[in-house]
């Protein structure tokens, strides 16, 4: 989908979720078909760019962590690399939030913790500035975040998602005042792309 930002600034936004697990399920393997959600992924986006010159992000749950640190969902191989293939084949740019504590991981549960979710920008047309990954324990324990009342969740990894929101702000040309997305009605905002 694209948002309209003020004026004339323009930014597309590719979003995907890839193929979760490690199972295979009716003969279709996760991990293969991750890779080659992956590799349509990235040559849409190619197509996109070839004739737009408008600043793009990618964003998503990618269901695998190529980070040196983390261990894979899947065993990297010269064939199965997801997010080297995004970031190569899409033009992308790496770009690492983390929590208020310096912790990269977008992905909590008992048993692993890994960096699942990315927003990746468009090189050569959008810089990331800053970014974090959100966790209201995290935030709380560093006083920004209150988990006092009703809605406040003070375990957002086990009560609302296993999922951390990871948030980045882009630099633009111009000041943003406004703006507006298309399709309209398709998706809801509640902070920065």
């Amino acid at each position: 989908f694209r948002v309209q930002l003020s004026g004339t600034n323009l930014l597309e936004v590719f979003h995907v979720h890839l193929k979760c697990c490690t199972d295979c399920l009716g003969g279709t393997c996760a991990c293969p078909q991750r890779q080659s959600e992956a590799e349509k992924d990235a040559t849409n986006i190619t197509i996109w760019a070839s004739s737009n010159t408008i600043p793009y992000v990618f964003t998503g749950d990618c269901n695998e962590d190529e980070d040196h640190r983390d261990t894979p969902e899947c065993t990297l191989t010269e064939t199965y690399h997801p997010i080297t293939t995004l970031v190569q084949g899409g033009g992308l740019v790496n770009y690492e939030p983390t929590t208020l504590s310096g912790q990269w991981k977008t992905w909590s549960t008992t048993s692993a913790q890994n960096v699942l979710d990315y927003v990746l920008a468009a090189t050569n047309r959008l810089s990331a500035g800053t970014g974090y990954v959100f966790s209201s324990s995290d935030w709380a324990g560093n006083g920004k975040y209150t988990t006092e009342g009703a809605g406040n969740l003070s375990g957002d990894s086990q009560t609302a998602s296993d999922h951390y929101c990871v948030q980045v702000a882009y630099s633009f040309p111009t000041t943003v005042t406004n703006f507006n997305v298309t399709p309209a009605g398709a998706f809801s905002s509640s902070g920065p792309a």
